[in-house]
């Protein structure tokens, strides 16, 4: 027994002086290798732009909007929290009428930077997501895209935003 114990002892010594010589990467060669492999990611920009600042304060309030909820009190934000990262940290999600998602609440932080939307991958882009988002039966619950569309349109303060957000288009929201 005690001849099996120093073997493994011994080759446990050897092994550690043969790998102590081994070259090991410096911090230097690191940060090369990550910038040789990894370029940044960059999102589209809104630079020069005329109408970002209005589109972002309107995507701004209809994040936090419920009224256009079945019930009048779901929004993005209600499952997406800024201050949980852009999640709920629910195992899942909570909609309309306290009804219950199959899945979880994703982090929307950097989504326009996904190829596919949603869990099912179903979504071809972040401007997709969020109309369907809206006929959700457990988000926002709504039968259909003229149904939400009539909700978001019978507030009044919303025709200004998007007309101003959107001053090309004939029928902005």
């Amino acid at each position: 027994m005690r001849s099996s114990t120093f073997f493994i002892a011994f080759l446990c010594a050897l092994f550690v002086v043969a790998t102590a010589g081994a070259e090991s990467p410096n911090a230097k060669t690191l940060l090369e290798d990550a910038k040789r492999n990894f370029q940044p990611i960059v999102a589209p920009s809104a630079v020069g732009d005329p109408m970002a600042a209005a589109r972002v304060e309107l995507g701004r309030r209809l994040f936090f909007e419920n009224r256009v909820s079945m019930d009048g009190n779901v929004s993005c934000a209600h499952c997406h929290l800024p201050e949980k990262q852009a999640s709920d940290g629910l195992p899942k999600a909570i909609g309309v009428f306290g009804k219950e998602n199959p899945r979880n609440a994703p982090s929307i932080f950097n989504a326009a930077l996904n190829f596919k939307q949603h869990w099912r991958g179903d979504r071809e882009s972040l401007e997709d997501q969020a109309e369907k988002s809206l006929l959700g039966p457990a988000s926002f619950g709504n039968p259909d895209q003229t149904t939400a569309m009539g909700k978001l349109k019978a507030i009044p303060a919303y025709a200004g935003a998007f007309a101003k957000a959107f001053p090309d288009d004939k029928y902005p929201i």
